[in-house]
């Protein structure tokens, strides 16, 4: 026999050795989870694509691998807000204003088929930033968000509400610029973890003809907290290419995202405890803004402009989620290799400058990776004094 599938057989029914401690119910006799306890009959399952899929799903269904995911969640939060505060900036830098306030509302959709989930985020960022020294220009963002995970194949879903501060700087030398951002965050949602497992009688050479599982429903709820806290350096320079205006940047950030343990309810046996965990994501982006004025009249104007932008981000952590079953003293880890992503970000959009320091925009987003897209509405007001 193959040696992985031996080794992967006897990791299959050393797992499910465990949960017939923890969950006696989940099976439908001792005899039958016995069957399928032998690393034979493990083989069978993994070779065989029907069982396969069924114990993939119960695994699945089981696993708490799942709460990792409200991290990858946290992380487009936090980006969302500082991508509204480098909006900002650059409107600074193109139209040479000083100070004002402003306002975005947000809206975008998620979508993670490799790790088995959909997302959307929507919310409101407004900040105020006025003018602290001859060429520096200081300001402070608030912003109130709610994401949503919600996992493929009837799994359940999160939705998590986010509340983010932000302090923001940008030093002006000519038409170059040095921007630092400090942000910190705090969250509270609830999840909702359906438990689907489905019965199947597959033949065996090794054993009888019976199902290790018995069909089985259950929800399990929960309450979770976490914060964050990131820190973010970006310059650019502003060129002039006959009526265009090109604004390249470069930029890199430190995001440290910590979830509280939680216990879950309302599955009895099936119910996680969830340890504590925490997340380091390095991220780093370039981007060129491109944008052509038209002039209305005196003080009206629309301004046409293109954002490309591409962003590396680098999971610094092994996405461990540690917790115990039925409070149970001995746990289930779950972790996953350090991982990488490269985001490609178009976007399209239009300012109207509706009066002398009124200015209104909107645009659309749209951001691909290997196995990853979103796309993203966004409508803006600024007021510079």
């Amino acid at each position: 026999m193959n040696r992985e599938y031996e080794e992967d057989a006897g990791r299959i029914s050393q797992f499910f050795t465990k949960m017939l401690k923890a969950t006696p119910e989940l099976f439908v006799c001792q005899e039958q989870l016995a069957c399928f306890c032998n690393e034979a009959y493990g083989l069978d399952v993994l070779c065989n694509p029907v069982s396969q899929e069924l114990f993939n799903s119960a695994l699945n269904s089981i696993s708490p691998q799942r709460f990792d995911n409200l991290a990858t969640s946290g992380y487009h939060v936090v980006a969302m807000q500082h991508q509204a505060i480098d909006d900002r900036i650059d409107r600074l830098v193109v139209s040479k204003s000083t100070s004002g306030l402003w306002a975005q509302t947000t809206r975008t959709f998620q979508k993670y088929p490799a790790s088995g989930f959909d997302g959307d985020i929507n919310g409101i960022i407004i900040g105020f930033d006025k003018k602290s020294s001859e060429k520096t220009v200081s300001g402070f963002s608030l912003a109130r968000m709610q994401g949503t995970v919600d996992w493929y194949d009837r799994g359940g879903e999160a939705v998590t509400n986010y509340y983010r501060a932000a302090a923001y700087s940008a030093f002006y030398l000519d038409h170059a610029f040095l921007q630092a951002v400090v942000s910190v965050g705090s969250a509270d949602g609830n999840t909702l973890r359906n438990i689907n497992i489905d019965t199947l009688y597959l033949p065996s050479a090794h054993g009888q003809k019976l199902s290790p599982l018995t069909a089985l429903s259950r929800t399990a709820r929960a309450t979770q907290k976490e914060w964050d806290a990131d820190i973010a350096l970006r310059s650019g320079v502003l060129i002039y290419a006959g009526p265009l205006k090109l604004l390249p940047s470069f930029g890199l950030g430190y995001l440290y995202q910590s979830r509280n343990g939680f216990n879950e309810t309302g599955a009895e046996s099936l119910d996680w405890a969830v340890s504590a965990s925490y997340g380091k994501t390095y991220h780093c982006r370039a981007d060129l803004l491109i944008e052509r004025e038209f002039q209305l009249n005196k003080q009206q104007k629309i301004t046409p402009y293109m954002l490309i932008d591409w962003t590396y981000a680098k999971r610094l952590d092994s996405q461990t989620v540690t917790a115990s079953m039925n409070g149970r003293e001995d746990t289930v880890t779950v972790l996953s290799s350090p991982s990488d992503a490269h985001f490609l970000t178009g976007t399209v959009g239009l300012k109207i400058t509706a009066t002398k320091g009124l200015l209104v925009h909107a645009d659309y987003s749209r951001q691909i990776e290997a196995d990853y897209r979103q796309t993203g509405f966004t409508v803006a007001l600024n007021y510079e004094f």
